[in-house]
């Protein structure tokens, strides 16, 4: 139940994925791959933005001269690459989630073993 609230609150995955991860844990490994494909994918996206906003005003140009309109359409740009970069971060922060959760299952219990008596029966 933790791995589906863990996955919810991360907002990365639709409802159908997050129930069938949750009831096949045998797709957690190739689940894992797309998630890092759709972080580098936004990650991608946020260096093309930055690119867009450090070619419309370079250091040269900031000053008055600037029209709102230029300043505003590097404000946008600036905003879609810190989009981007948030989104690729979320891919990311799923991706661990779900490593953890395979990791947790494929390594024995920590809980404590019963406490036996003198004769070795709980």
């Amino acid at each position: 139940m933790r791995l589906r609230s863990e996955l919810e609150i991360l907002a990365t995955l639709d409802a159908t994925t997050i129930e069938a991860v949750c009831t096949d844990p045998s797709l957690v490994d190739r689940l894992i791959v797309a998630c890092l494909d759709e972080a580098a994918d936004s990650d991608t996206a946020a260096e093309q933005a930055e690119t867009c906003a450090e070619a419309g005003v370079d250091d040269d140009d900031i000053d008055d001269d600037i029209t709102v309109r230029d300043r505003g359409e590097w404000d946008h740009a600036a905003e879609v690459a810190c989009f981007h970069r948030q989104k690729a971060a979320a891919w990311r922060a799923t991706a661990r989630v779900l490593a953890l959760s395979q990791r947790s299952r494929d390594t024995p219990s920590s809980r404590p073993a019963p406490i036996r008596n003198g004769r070795g029966v709980a």
